[in-house]
C-alpha cells in the first residue's frame, strides 16, 4: 500500500499533517483527471478534510478526501496552495520507487514531495507555487 503523508506548515509551531493511504493508480489518476480541466491544481487542507481541485474557463474538478480510520487529517486551519499540474505529474512518477511519500505545502510556499525507501534511498522534489494576484 502506498501512502501520501501531507504536512502543511502554517507557522513555526503549527504543522498540519494528512496521512492518506492510496494505491499508485488512484493517486496518479486524481492529478490526470484535474489536468483535463486546468493547468494548475489547488491543494486545500482543513480539519478532517483534504481537497484537490482545479478550475478552468468552462469546467471544474474537485476531489475531497475525508478523515476516516485509514486517513488521518490533523489540520488546525484552512490552508490552500496552487501548483502547476505539468510538473506535479512528473513528480508523482517518483512514487514507483517507494511506498511512502511525504508532501509538504503551505500558502504561497513551495511544495516538497519526498519519496523514501528506508536504508536505500531518498528522492525529493520541490515545486514553486503559482501565486494568485488579488
Amino acid at each position: 500500500m502506498r501512502i501520501w503523508n501531507f504536512k502543511t506548515k502554517t507557522g513555526a509551531t503549527d504543522d498540519t499533517k494528512i496521512r492518506l493511504p492510496m494505491k499508485w493508480g488512484r493517486r496518479k489518476g486524481i492529478i490526470e483527471d484535474v489536468d483535463v480541466v486546468s493547468e494548475s491544481v489547488s491543494f486545500l487542507a482543513e480539519p478532517k478534510k483534504f481537497t484537490i481541485q482545479a478550475e478552468g474557463d468552462l469546467s471544474q474538478a474537485k476531489v475531497e478526501i475525508k478523515e476516516d480510520e485509514t486517513t488521518k487529517i490533523d489540520a488546525a486551519d484552512k490552508v490552500k496552495a496552487k501548483y502547476s499540474i505539468e510538473y506535479l505529474k512528473k513528480m508523482i512518477g517518483g512514487s514507483k520507487i517507494s511506498d511512502s511519500v511525504v508532501v509538504q505545502f503551505s500558502k504561497d510556499y513551495p511544495l516538497r514531495i519526498e519519496y523514501k525507501e528506508v536504508d536505500r534511498m531518498t528522492l525529493s522534489f520541490i515545486l514553486a507555487p503559482r501565486v494568485e494576484n488579488d
